[in-house]
């Protein structure tokens, strides 16, 4: 079923080439891309929550909305000026490697299906040498130890 949608996602978007349909041309506003992970400030969540008419306009019917509505609302406000990374996602170092420094999260990817690797004893290492502030993907019916250590070393900080 899924597959099936890609597909005429994919033959709508280029029927919309076909016939001229492109929704931002007449935009004034910068879109930006970037991982749907992410901490924000207080100030930055109460306007991203006054802007909810436009997004719900801007991105109703966008693929991967939740990887588009915020990155441009901060492309196109004061906050860009507040980013701790001057980039929405580091996709290059991404690929090559754990980090995520734009996001702050260390996620080992499996690019074969596409999803997180769940860490355990063995990412132990990676993990403790980290200088990023979240990880991601705990399970603890497969591996309660990596937790424990972390909490571990949580605590004695």
């Amino acid at each position: 079923m899924i597959k099936l949608l890609y597909i005429a996602q994919k033959l709508i978007v280029k029927l919309q080439k076909l016939v001229g349909i492109n929704r931002i041309r007449k935009s004034s506003v910068k879109f930006q891309m970037g991982s749907n992970w992410f901490s924000i400030t207080d100030d930055l969540a109460r306007y991203v929550i006054s802007k909810k008419p436009w997004i719900q306009k801007t991105f109703n019917f966008t693929a991967n909305g939740d990887e588009l509505f915020l990155q441009t609302i901060v492309e196109n406000s004061n906050f860009k000026k507040r980013l701790y990374f001057n980039k929405y996602d580091d996709k290059e170092r991404y690929e090559d490697g754990p980090s995520r420094e734009a996001n702050q999260r260390l996620i080992i990817w499996d690019w074969t299906t596409h999803k997180p690797t769940n860490l355990t004893m063995k990412n132990h290492s990676q993990i403790m040498d980290s200088d990023l502030l979240f990880a991601r993907k705990f399970v603890p019916d497969l591996d309660t130890q990596i937790i424990e250590e972390v909490l571990k070393s949580i605590n004695h900080k």
